[in-house]
């Protein structure tokens, strides 16, 4: 799975919001206010 395939994963969930509460080089997707996936956007390695 990629990046974009993860965030795709995790906004699809029911009422899953996007937020950037760090700026814009890490994601936070959050169900209900509180975050279940921190993702990394700028560098880095991934899987």
């Amino acid at each position: 799975m990629d990046r974009d395939q993860l965030v795709a994963y995790c906004l699809g969930k029911p009422g899953a919001e996007e937020t950037y509460p760090w700026g814009e080089g890490e994601l936070v997707a959050k169900v209900g206010g509180k975050g279940f996936a921190f993702i990394g956007l700028d560098g880095g390695r991934s899987a």
